[in-house]
């Protein structure tokens, strides 16, 4: 799958010769020799993680210490406007772009939560875009540093268990008063920023639910981040037992 949606297709925009010849499958189950791993828990952005979430990743990452990965702690450095969902507001004047004219017609057939996402897009101007986008560049660089030095980095997928349904998210992170989108604060950095990243289950937290470690790794390595999840796996189980299926 991954060879096909990656494929070198010079029509395509997105597309990229990196990936002229498919090679994810070929070096999958390859030793794990001379890599330098890094194990960020809050991103260095300080973001609040629940403790049985942040429990759950560490004795993951202990695990992985054990079978000799070699992890040390590091956060990457970035620009000075970081902070949990930094650039929001383009995905908001993306959905106005998109989806604005058809919210205005039928306002009824849209998720009251995406509506007004697309409202406050209408309100984003151009030169804030251009801010953002200058952002986005500056935050491409502060990984490029830092994948200069370690060849993938290790982060929860979410800093929390899934929370009930009807919910648009829990009301409490990290015993603190849970923004719009904290329950999101750690995937969307590596979306904006258009570097492969994968999730491995690590456990469960109090409520006997998912957790999930995050492996990050340089643009364009997606073949070195799926490797590292296979390794992943060999040491800490394809699905880690849940308190959920012992009775």
């Amino acid at each position: 799958m991954l060879d096909l949606l990656t494929a070198w297709e010079p029509a395509d925009p997105l597309s990229c010769p990196a990936f002229s010849t498919p090679d994810a499958m070929d070096t999958l189950k390859r030793p794990l020799h001379g890599l330098r791993l890094a194990y960020s828990p809050e991103l260095g952005c300080g973001i609040p993680v629940d403790p049985d979430v942040r429990a759950a990743v560490d004795t993951a990452v202990a695990r992985l210490e054990q079978a000799g990965w070699p992890i040390e702690p590091a956060d990457p450095a970035w620009p000075e406007q970081q902070r949990e969902y930094p650039l929001i507001e383009l995905q908001q004047a993306a959905l106005a772009q998109r989806f604005g004219a058809a919210w205005q017609r039928a306002p009824e057939r849209f998720d009251p939560d995406i509506g007004a996402q697309i409202e406050l897009g209408f309100a984003v101007t151009g030169t804030r875009i251009a801010e953002l986008l200058r952002l986005r560049e500056r935050q491409h660089a502060s990984l490029v540093e830092f994948f200069a030095r370690y060849d993938a980095l290790l982060c929860p997928v979410s800093p929390v268990e899934a929370w009930p349904i009807g919910l648009a998210g829990p009301a409490e992170i990290g015993g603190l008063p849970a923004s719009a989108r904290g329950h999101a604060a750690f995937t969307p950095l590596f979306n904006y920023t258009s570097v492969p990243a994968v999730s491995v289950p690590c456990g469960s937290g109090r409520n006997a639910l998912p957790v999930g470690l995050q492996i990050v790794g340089p643009s364009f390595e997606d073949a070195r981040v799926l490797r590292l999840a296979w390794h992943a796996e060999q040491v800490l189980g394809l699905s880690p037992p849940s308190p959920m299926m012992q009775s």
